[in-house]
């Protein structure tokens, strides 16, 4: 782990176990009126959505104090929206978007602390509906894809301090996160680094070769492939987070996790329907079919504190939710929900207007805004 990566999670512990009754930034809430800056653009790519590739805006909501303009070295935090890869009710769900409820409440708690918050949108488009290797593979390039999409907003705040440092950001603080398939993107870029991770027998096709063809949709970072399938954004900068917020996500195989890899904080109701807690075949929630195993927040998170990732002392933070957390589970930096009612993303909810609320109440029953709030006061409390 770069030193960097180290201190950033050094001080981010500092903060937890001081004692100071006083307001802490990054901490605690040093302000409530929040300025939103909508759809600002972070780069281009080639996306599938239309069924033929295309290059597409990639555009993030940005969350930040009011006459915070000026503060200087800000922590940043991307947030990723859940949605299998596909849009709002082709999903099976009425979420899928930067603007997701719990999205935008994240961003606004992160906001409130003195974070940069963000919103994310990324590339969409699988086939749910075409042949079992088909679904396996175009989800799996989704995944790619998006992941691909987090890394490069990553380069576009790192770009932006240093040169015309408008966001005032660390660029040695960004945590990058998501809720469920935004799960997937976080957790991928923060292990999945070596083609021959791409290569396991479960990611080859028929014909042996791998689902993900580097050499056409480019590398990790997006570089190196082809033209009119690939668009390399801000290069010459880093692409790397410091630390991943995984709330509901999977990856691909636990094996991409790798000593001295970036740590990462999880969270995931132990009775998903969708993507499992530990390591099982994932289902999708538009068809309901099985795609591909996959390793959940569980298997995830022991690996990662086997390997020594999760490189902060645990028993020494004695703070309720913290003690909680290590009384469901030995692995570090995990923080399960347990019980059928609290599986799938339990800290989201939909608007009551929305006409497409039986879609994901059918996914989710208990979904309330009350309910979910105070999943995501455990969840701000833990991370």
């Amino acid at each position: 782990m770069t030193q960097s990566k180290t201190l950033f999670t050094v001080a981010l512990l500092t903060g937890i176990l001081s004692t100071s009754v006083a307001q802490t930034r990054y901490l605690d809430d040093v302000g409530d009126q929040i300025v939103v800056t909508s759809n600002v653009v972070y780069g281009s790519n080639i996306g599938i959505i239309s069924q033929t590739p295309t290059l597409e805006e990639l555009k993030m909501d940005l969350y930040q104090l009011a006459g915070d303009d000026t503060t200087t070295n800000k922590p940043v935090v991307i947030m990723l929206h859940t949605g299998s890869f596909l849009p709002a009710i082709a999903n099976g769900q009425p979420t899928g978007d930067k603007t997701d409820n719990a999205i935008v409440e994240m961003c606004e708690r992160f906001a409130k602390k003195g974070y940069l918050a963000v919103a994310l949108n990324y590339r969409l488009g699988w086939n749910p509906l075409g042949t079992q290797e088909e679904k396996a593979n175009t989800i799996i390039n989704a995944v790619y894809k998006s992941m691909q999409d987090g890394k490069s907003a990553i380069r576009f705040f790192r770009k932006d301090a240093a040169t015309t440092d408008t966001y005032k950001i660390d660029p040695n603080m960004v945590v990058l996160g998501g809720s469920n398939s935004g799960g997937y993107a976080a957790l991928a870029s923060g292990a999945l680094d070596k083609a021959s991770e791409l290569n396991l027998f479960k990611f080859l096709g028929t014909n042996g070769q791998p689902y993900v063809n580097i050499g056409i949709w480019g590398d990790f970072e997006g570089d190196n492939g082809t033209a009119g399938f690939s668009n390399f954004n801000h290069p010459g900068y880093d692409s790397d987070p410091q630390m991943v917020l995984n709330m509901g996500g999977a990856m691909g195989d636990s094996s991409w996790i790798e000593a001295g890899e970036v740590p990462m904080v999880s969270f995931h109701g132990v009775a998903d329907p969708l993507t499992p807690y530990a390591t099982a075949i994932v289902i999708v929630a538009s068809t309901g079919d099985p795609i591909v195993e996959v390793s959940g927040s569980l298997d995830l998170s022991l690996r990662a504190t086997r390997l020594g990732n999760q490189n902060w002392n645990e028993t020494a933070m004695t703070d309720a939710i913290s003690v909680k957390a290590r009384s469901r589970s030995a692995a570090i930096g995990l923080y399960p929900f347990p019980g059928p009612a609290n599986g799938f993303e339990p800290w989201g909810w939909y608007d009551a207007n929305d006409p497409n609320i039986a879609t994901g109440m059918a996914i989710n029953p208990y979904a309330s805004k009350p309910r979910a709030l105070m999943y995501i006061d455990t969840i701000m409390g833990y991370f």
